[in-house]
This record gives structure tokens, sequence and C-alpha cells, in this order.
């Protein structure tokens, strides 16, 4: 009696709809029934202004005036924050999509077929799961005050980074990618630093950072000088014989040396599976404490952020200030042997540019344009081909004329006064330019001290510049 009871029981459970619907289901299953019975949902989120992603910690420097538009969208089936940048302004190699065939639109509202999603866990509590895990490579700012890239803490760590504060709305962490000498950097956003950083470095070495392109359409890379100290050139000819930087394996860019904090670099790389990139920092001669934070970004081709080629320097914006390597109103030399480029982007609506000489608080003389003659004999203003042999600026066109055309004008610039006539006694004036696009070319030669007549202590200069509206 007690065997047929149990019998009994047995099959009226064996019965029970619910015991007959949870066997022998799987994930797919699951999603199969979810996409059965509802229609596609999306839940847009607006982010904060922390959330978002903000150009100002992006990887490089934004154009005054750029905005993003960000937005995160949820999907249910697939709880995957998935960044949507209006202007694709994110420049990191996007992750690969979770069908394996690259980035996918996420502006699409198809539904996901449930056969590409293989799960052979617990249907509903992994999903959620595996949002938390994947995180995006998108802008941050650390709490160093650094910029880095939101991954996950392990991902963070596989790749080498070291994570610096949490990403917003629990996005991972904010993921700083930092090398020394014999790195080789495979991320973009890569601090290059000294040994011990930031402890200074007093030795004689070779530190080297080898970086390799992320992907095949990056065409630039930009170098920040958070912190660049170096000895500084020699006193006579002002060459960089004992500390210098050099960069290899892109186009051709002077050697620098002294002090350049606050600086930048552009070097060119071409389209293409190029040769790395090699950026190295000697140091050798009398006892001095060097230090380096260098900032390295890769631009892609045709990008807002891509500087013309061959400028060495690009600035952006109606107005800023533009200067030569190792200018210091203390103790900076002018740098022999240069020979590039500075380039400013022509704002729209502004048809010319003027430029003026910095501000000197140091010195009794202004030395903030001084590029020919001697502090102990100045020469003034100096202009022309003719008598500017050696060190120059080059302006297309420039004129103490704030219309355009100019009735008469100059292109090439020296002494220790910022003028377009030559002058004793003129000083430093405001000059124009109406000729796009607004370049600079700088050029000095091997001699200083040992060149006749001898110059002597020699700073390069620094202007001021204001973009002129079109009339």
């Amino acid at each position: 009696m007690y065997l047929t009871a149990w019998l009994v029981v047995m099959t009226l459970v064996a019965l029970t709809p619910a015991a007959t619907e949870g066997r022998g289901r799987d994930a797919q299953y699951y999603l199969s029934r979810w996409s059965s019975k509802n229609s596609p949902k999306h839940k847009v989120f607006t982010p904060s202004a922390t959330e978002s992603l903000d150009v100002n910690n992006a990887q490089i420097p934004a154009p005054p005036g750029y905005t993003t538009a960000s937005r995160l969208l949820l999907t249910e089936a697939v709880t995957e924050l998935v960044p949507i940048t209006a202007d694709n302004t994110q420049i990191l190699p996007p992750l690969s999509s979770p069908r394996g065939t690259g980035s996918r639109n996420t502006n699409s509202t198809e539904e996901r077929d449930s056969r590409f999603f293989k799960i052979s866990v617990s249907p509903v509590f992994s999903l959620f799961n595996m949002a938390s895990a994947r995180v995006r490579n998108v802008a941050c700012t650390a709490s160093s005050g650094d910029n880095g890239t939101c991954y996950s803490t392990s991902d963070c760590a596989r790749l080498g980074g070291a994570p610096s504060g949490a990403c917003t709305g629990g996005g991972g962490s904010c993921c700083v990618f930092q090398l020394s000498c014999g790195g080789v950097a495979t991320q973009n956003c890569t601090y290059f630093v000294n040994s011990n950083y930031p402890t200074a470095f007093d030795g004689v070495g070779s530190c080297q950072l080898t970086v390799n392109k992320i992907r095949n359409d990056i065409c630039q890379l930009r170098l920040d000088f958070d912190t660049l100290t170096l000895s500084q050139p020699e006193n006579n000819d002002h060459q960089c014989v004992n500390d210098r930087f050099t960069v290899s394996g892109g186009t051709p860019v002077p050697t620098i040396c002294g002090t350049n904090t606050g600086n930048h670099m552009y070097v060119d790389l071409g389209p293409g599976a190029t040769t790395p990139s090699v950026l190295t920092f000697v140091t050798m001669g009398p006892s001095f404490e060097r230090k380096w934070k260098v900032k390295v970004t890769q631009i892609p081709c045709n990008s807002d952020f891509t500087a013309p080629t061959n400028c060495l320097q690009y600035y952006q914006g109606v107005t800023g200030q533009v200067k030569t390597y190792n200018y210091d109103l203390t103790s900076g030399l002018q740098l022999s042997n240069q020979d590039y480029t500075m380039c400013i982007r022509t704002e729209k609506n502004f048809c010319g540019i003027q430029y003026m000489a910095c501000t000197d608080t140091v010195n009794a003389e202004p030395q903030s344009f001084s590029i020919t003659g001697s502090t102990a004999q100045p020469v003034g203003s100096v202009v022309g081909a003719a008598d500017c042999t050696r060190d120059w600026v080059t302006i297309p066109c420039v004129s103490v004329d704030s219309r355009s055309p100019a009735t008469s004008c100059q292109d090439r610039l020296c002494g220790d006064n910022l003028n377009t006539i030559a002058s004793t006694t003129g000083g430093n004036v405001r000059v124009f330019s109406f000729v796009k696009p607004f370049i600079l070319v700088y050029h000095t030669d091997s001699q200083e001290a040992s060149s006749s007549p001898a110059e002597v202590e020699n700073r390069g200069f620094c202007l001021d510049y204001v973009q002129q509206p079109c009339v």
C-alpha cells in the first residue's frame, strides 16, 4: 500500500507544469522566451556632467567650442554599457562586439538574435554580472589628475596599468598607464617618466620608450611635456651636448634640452603599419636633478585633432601663446640647430592674426623676443633676409598695419625686439599677418658666441597671439 501511494505522488509531481517547465532547458531557451514575449525595449539614461565623455578628459586637448553628445544605452536582453558619441571623438580602439565581428551600430533598434549568445550558467544573474565585468575603454580623469581609461580592475592590471580612482556610474577603475626606461607603449595616453619618478634622476644613462601604433589608422603622436627639466645646453654655442631628448621613427624633429615643461611636440608617423617610434632621453655631464613626464597620445588620420603635416607645434583657439623650446626668462638659452614650423589653426570667421611679445617680468630689458644680438650690445629689431642670415623667425607678410592688405610687409624677423621696421629704439610692437594658414617658421644655426659678431644669452621667443575677425 505504501509503495502504491508513493508511485501515485511521484506521477502527479512529474505531470505538474512547474516540473516539466524547468527540465532540460538552458540559457538559450530563456533568451528565446524573452525575445518572443517582449518587443525590443531600451532605456536611455542621460549621464551627469562627470559621466559623459568630456573632451577635457580626452586624450588630447580639445579644440575650443568643441562639444560631445554622450549617452549610455542599456539593452535589457544583455545589460552592456555602450557609450555613443555623436561625433565619434573617442580615439581609443573599440572592444570587439559580442558577435566577434568588430564594433556594431549601437543606434540600431534591431532585435538581437538569441542564437548568438551561448550561456551555460544561470540565465538571469549571469547576464547582469556580465555588465559589471565588462567596462568600455572610455576616457576618464584619474584621482591623480592624469588622463586615464576606464577598465575593470582586472583588465587594468592585465594591460599593465594602475587604477587611480573609480569611473563615474560604477564603470570600473580609471586606469593610468605609466612606463619608464625600456618600456613598450601599447595603450593610448601613456605617460613616459624617468626612473623613480616623481623623484628626480641624477645620473648618466639612456632611457627609451618604444611606441607601437594601436591601430593602422594612427598618423601622429602628440607629446605633451607635463614635466621636462633637463640640463641647459652648453654656454658657448647653446648645443645640447649633455642632456638631450630625441625622437626617431617618424618625421625628423630637432634635438631639445633644458626646460620645456608645458610645451608640446607633434610627430608625423604616416598611415599604415609603420616602424615603432622611439623616444630617448640621454643624461650625462655635470650633476643635475633631471625630471620628465611626457604624455604620449596617438592621433588618427584626418581627425579633428590631427595637426597639419610638418607642424611640430600646433595651437588651437582664438587667443593663445607660442614659444620656442627651452624658452625661460631666468636661465633658458636659445637652442642651436632648430628648424621647425609652428602652426595655429584658423578659427571660423577669422581672417588675420596679431602677435605681441610676451610680458617680461624678470629682466630690466625685455628678452621675450631675443633671437640675435647680445645682452651686452642690444641690436634692436632687425628685418629682412639680407640682415637675418643666421637665426630668424618667418611670419608670412607681417606688418604693423592692422588692416588687410598691408601696404608693405616683411617675412623674416630677428634681433632682440619684435618689429617689422629696423630700429634700435623702437622696442616691441604689435605685428599683424593676414596670410592663411597662420604659421611661424623658426630657424637657428649651430653658433652663438662663436659667431661674428658674438651672440650672447638669447632666449628665443614667446609670443601672445590674437586672431583677427573678418570684416
